[in-house]
C-alpha cells in the first residue's frame, strides 16, 4: 500500500505537491506491480496493490479497507505500506513493525540488496497503524535521516527525490 493524498494548496495558493510524502510511494507500488507483470510472475499468495487516501486527515482510507477488506483480514497474511521511500540524507531505511514477520522478511530482502536499515516506532504512524490495529503484521518503510527535509512544505517537489533510494525501496519491497 501507499497512500495518494498530501495537503493540497495553502491558503495563500501555495502547492503542496507531496512527491515524497508520498507519491514516492505510489510510485514504487506501481512499478512493482508493472515489473511483476512484465516478468509474468504469479506469486504463490494473492497480492493486492492498493493505494490509500486520506492518510494525512487520519488514516480514513487504510481504516476504511480494514472495516471492508475485499479479503478477509483473517487470511491476510501481512501489509507492506511504501511511505516516503526516495529521499534519505543519513540513507537508512526506517521500518516500523519490524518485530513482525513483514518487518523481518523486509530487513532480509533490505540485507540482500544491501540496504541499511533501522527501526522506528511512529507516534502517530502510516496506513499500516490501520492494520496492526487489526492485529495483522504490518510494516511501513520509509528513508529517514532524523528530521526529513521538506516534510508538508511546498518545497516537497520531483526534483528533491534520489531516484536510487526510491529504486532500493522498490527491490526490497517487490522481493520480499
Amino acid at each position: 500500500g501507499a497512500h495518494y493524498d498530501h495537503l493540497g494548496t495553502d491558503a495563500n495558493g501555495d502547492l503542496y505537491a507531496g512527491a515524497h510524502d508520498d507519491a514516492s510511494g505510489v510510485a514504487a507500488l506501481l512499478e512493482i506491480a508493472r515489473t511483476w507483470q512484465a516478468a509474468g510472475f504469479v506469486p504463490d499468495t494473492t497480492v493486492l496493490f492498493a493505494a490509500w487516501d486520506s492518510e494525512e486527515q487520519g488514516l480514513f482510507g487504510a481504516i476504511h479497507y480494514v472495516q471492508n477488506p475485499r479479503y478477509p483480514l483473517s487470511a491476510t497474511i501481512g501489509m507492506i505500506q511504501l511511505d516516503m521511500v526516495a529521499l534519505a540524507s543519513a540513507g537508512v531505511m526506517t521500518l516500523d513493525g519490524l518485530d513482525n514477520l513483514v518487518g523481518r522478511q523486509l530487513q532480509a530482502s533490505a540485507a540482500l540488496f544491501d540496504v541499511p536499515t533501522g527501526k522506528v516506532g511512529f507516534q502517530g504512524g502510516s496506513d499500516h497503524a490501520a492494520f496492526q490495529q487489526a492485529d495483522v503484521a504490518a510494516s511501513v518503510l520509509i528513508w529517514d535521516s532524523g528530521e526529513v527535509p521538506y516534510y508538508h512544505t511546498p518545497a516537497d517537489t520531483p526534483a528533491t527525490l534520489q531516484p536510487e533510494r526510491l529504486r532500493q525501496a522498490g527491490a526490497m519491497t517487490s522481493h520480499a
